[in-house]
């Protein structure tokens, strides 16, 4: 497949998740960018990243809460 793109069922394996993961925030429009080339869907890796990026959060410890 081209270099710079994963397919869904690559991109599942790198995040550890379903490839139906995938599709269900496809359809909710929440999930990384996606390219279509007829019927195959590609995830540009940089699009992915950013959206990673994107959607990261602070994670706080409870010992440093307290």
């Amino acid at each position: 497949m081209l270099d710079g793109y994963w397919t869904d069922e690559q991109l599942a394996a790198e995040l550890n998740i379903s490839p139906r993961t995938l599709q269900r925030w496809d359809r909710l429009r929440c999930g990384p960018p996606v390219v279509k080339i007829g019927r195959q869907k590609l995830r540009p890796r940089d699009g992915v990243r950013a959206w990673l990026k994107a959607n990261e959060r602070d994670q706080i410890r409870a010992s440093e809460a307290a």
